[in-house]
C-alpha cells in the first residue's frame, strides 16, 4: 500500500486553494462546497504559495501532486465547458494537453 505524505498533501492543498481561488465564482460553484472545505481544512498553514499572475497556469511552479489533483478536479467537476471561457480556464485545459478550440 502506498504511504501518504501528509506534508506534501498539505502543500498541494495550499497550492490548490490559491489556484482555485483564481477561478470565477461561476466555475468555482461547479466544485462541491464540501470538496473545497476539505481542501481548506487540510491545506498547510505554514507554506506560502506565490501565484505568479504574469504567467499562465501551465507555467506556474507547483507540485506534481497539485497537477494530479487539478486534473481530477478538471475531469470530475469542470470538464470542457470551462475551456470555452478563456483566461485561467483555458490554461487549465492546456495544463492537461487539451486544445481550447476543440471544446
Amino acid at each position: 500500500m502506498m504511504e501518504i505524505d501528509r506534508k506534501e498533501y498539505a502543500v498541494a492543498f495550499m497550492q490548490l486553494n490559491i489556484i482555485l481561488g483564481n477561478l470565477s465564482d461561476e466555475e468555482r460553484e461547479k466544485i462541491p462546497s464540501q470538496f473545497l472545505k476539505e481542501i481548506k481544512k487540510y491545506k498547510s498553514n505554514t507554506y506560502k504559495y506565490k501565484y505568479d499572475y504574469s504567467k499562465p497556469l501551465v507555467e506556474q511552479d507547483m507540485l506534481p501532486l497539485t497537477r494530479d489533483l487539478l486534473a481530477y478536479i478538471y475531469a470530475k467537476f469542470l470538464r470542457k465547458d470551462v475551456l470555452n471561457k478563456g483566461d485561467v480556464n483555458e490554461d487549465v485545459g492546456k495544463l492537461f494537453g487539451e486544445n481550447a478550440s476543440e471544446g
